[in-house]
């Protein structure tokens, strides 16, 4: 709108309206002059703060109550995803260690980026996080590597099977960003992470955008495109090649995008080929 304003001004200076025979021709050009202007906008590229949108998802802000809820969730942000071979979602999300925001784009800048989103109270990254310290050893000389803290998986106040009681300490989810900062910061000082720990919005527009809970991996190259996107967890989680998670997977669930490799050997392939 300001764009339009400032023209207007500069249109009625320059005596265009006098030019113009009636209202009616004048109003016109300034109806195609504020339609280019909002055609301008939407093509501007994306800002690291921005990423698509996925209007209607009733799902981001809230804890996951139960089976139903996690299945309708995961079936719906299914397609969301950025895959191989496209650009992946810009984000600004803050550092749990500083309080600073760090870019996707800073995190892939000199190598490419082994990026892991999950949270806490997951049963695959709860009580199982030596793999994550042992890929850094292994693969930290060619690939950077970030933790993205994101919606609790098994919050004490929703979906926490009984199976899980036993294996993984009750978290509360956290209720804003502050507490979902404390929480990362846990989590990354009782398994001493050596890499950075970023943390989700508490309304979760980057966990929807990478249609990532309850965890995800992806790799992603130093101009930004996708280089290995995951299975959709906990069912098709693959971390390493031997790897395979024990609960079957629900019939509708089966159509899920799905990557046979897990990150172990796609990493080792990637460093053949250099």
């Amino acid at each position: 709108m300001q764009f339009v304003h400032t023209t207007i001004q500069y249109l009625t200076g320059m005596g265009v309206k006098k030019k113009c025979k009636t209202n009616a021709g004048f109003f016109i050009l300034l109806l195609a002059i504020s339609l280019a202007a909002a055609c301008s906008r939407k093509s501007e590229p994306a800002t690291e703060t921005e990423a698509p949108p996925s209007a209607g998802d009733p799902y981001c802000g809230r804890p996951v109550e139960d089976f139903a809820m996690a299945t309708r969730m995961i079936l719906e942000r299914a397609d969301n995803f950025p895959k191989p071979g496209e650009k992946a979602f810009p984000f600004a999300l803050p550092n749990a260690a500083t309080g600073n925001d760090k870019t996707l784009s800073e995190l892939h800048r000199d190598q490419p980026l082994v990026l892991i989103f999950g949270s806490g109270s997951c049963s695959t990254l709860g009580k199982n996080a030596a793999w994550m310290i042992d890929f850094h050893k292994r693969f930290g000389t060619q690939f950077q590597f970030a933790f993205v803290y994101i919606r609790e998986s098994h919050p004490e106040q929703g979906y926490r099977p009984d199976k899980y009681a036993t294996q993984i300490p009750p978290l509360h989810d956290a209720e804003d960003l502050v507490g979902r900062i404390e929480a990362a910061k846990s989590y990354a000082a009782a398994r001493d992470l050596p890499f950075p720990i970023l943390v989700d919005q508490i309304h979760d527009e980057t966990a929807r955008n990478y249609s990532a809970w309850p965890v995800r991996l992806f790799v992603i190259d130093t101009d930004g495109t996708v280089l290995y996107a995951g299975g959709q967890a906990p069912w098709f989680f693959k971390p390493f090649r031997n790897y395979k998670h024990k609960a079957p997977v629900d019939p509708k669930l089966q159509s899920l995008p799905n990557t046979p490799m897990s990150l172990e050997e796609f990493l080792e392939r990637y460093i053949r080929k250099q």
